[in-house]
């Protein structure tokens, strides 16, 4: 294999892999906010034991890390 062809072949794998990692997140992220719409809205708010005292506080620090320029 040349030098050319094992460049195109890296470039395709990683295409590929950036294309699947997209649509898993986009997928679960879609099933995430589906599964919240029907919980009460207190959930959001209720206190639990991990790093973040509330699934709001969770939720939020997602938000923050997602690049600017895909958010709505």
């Amino acid at each position: 294999m040349s030098r050319e062809s094992a460049q195109l072949s890296l470039e395709s794998s990683l295409t590929y892999l950036t294309s699947n990692f997209a649509s898993y997140n986009y997928r679960a992220n879609k099933t995430i906010v589906e599964w919240l719409k029907n919980r009460p809205a207190e959930l959001i708010g209720k206190e639990i034991s991990s790093n973040f005292t509330s699934l709001k506080q969770s939720l939020t620090s997602i938000q923050e890390q997602r690049p600017n320029d895909i958010q709505s």
